[in-house]
């Protein structure tokens, strides 16, 4: 919800049509959309069965919605990517194991996709920030994915769902009008998933959507950002400037970017002598 004033609801056909050489003359291929492939089928998935389908028809109504899609992106100038996660992955997301073995439906969409000609394969580690790497790289165009972590990893522009009840239409972002209406550009959002917690790490006890958000609005994320440059072998040392600059914002709201409400609350915030983990920071700043 924080980035829904960013919104843009477009037809998928539309944008395919827009982005690609028939609306740019000046691009030489057409669009082309990396898939959160997992992502993509569970909520393909959440859809059938919130509409209380026995489990057979689910299954069949499932490869259903899959077809459907690839069949009406076949009449469209895009190129589709779909990316699995793979066995590096995270062992816990959020406080919550991750199965590793794939789900029972992925070889058959995996079957599918490739025979509509589309690629499909697996990443070494996390789905989202193999799609984020290849977009940085100029390979894609749009990342297809409802993983929050898309923003920390630095994506650009993204389709998170289709639009309820509008099928033919999807949510899309860009991280230029994020900033533009939130405040927030690409290195903010890995200080808002440092002290609120992502699939890496839990964050900072006592921190929610608010405080993070007024710490992702300050100079911390390019702060950051000019740590990692320095290395790995020095982040201890480096990273204390930092850690100082956070608690001076938890503490004392310089960059006054906190609500007086959230500023409150940001006092009473532990910051503890090994936060933020190099690890973690590596995930987000070098995934």
């Amino acid at each position: 919800q924080i980035v829904k004033p960013a919104e843009i609801t477009r037809s998928y056909a539309e944008l395919c049509i827009r982005e690609g050489p028939l609306g740019r003359p000046s691009s030489q291929r057409d669009l082309t959309i990396g898939v959160d492939a997992s992502g993509f089928m569970y909520t393909i998935q959440a859809a059938v069965h919130a509409s209380g389908s026995s489990s057979q028809w689910a299954t069949n109504a499932d490869l259903a919605a899959l077809y459907h899609f690839l069949t009406r992106s076949l009449c469209l100038p895009v190129n589709l990517a779909f990316i699995w996660d793979g066995q590096d992955k995270p062992a816990i997301k959020r406080g919550t194991r991750v199965i590793k073995h794939e789900h029972w439906l992925t070889p058959a969409c995996q079957e599918m996709i490739e025979d509509f000609g589309y690629r499909s394969y697996q990443a070494r580690g996390d789905a989202e920030a193999e799609i984020c790497n290849l977009q940085r790289r100029g390979a894609i165009d749009i990342v297809w994915s409802a993983d929050s972590d898309v923003w920390p990893f630095g994506a650009t522009h993204v389709i998170r769902r289709t639009v309820p009840r509008l099928p033919a239409h999807v949510q899309l972002y860009s991280a230029r009008e994020i900033e533009r209406k939130i405040g927030v550009k690409a290195s903010g959002w890995i200080v808002y998933a440092l002290v609120c917690g992502g699939d890496y790490d839990d964050g900072l006890a006592g921190v929610g959507d608010g405080i993070a958000l007024g710490l992702a609005k300050t100079d911390l994320g390019d702060r950051l950002l000019a740590v990692v440059r320095l290395g790995k072998d020095n982040f201890a040392a480096n990273i204390q400037s930092w850690r100082q600059a956070l608690i001076e914002e938890l503490h004392h709201n310089r960059s006054c970017k906190l609500s007086p409400r959230c500023a409150a609350r940001a006092r009473t915030v532990p910051v503890l002598a090994h936060f933020p983990k190099k690890e973690v920071v590596w995930a987000y700043c070098a995934p």
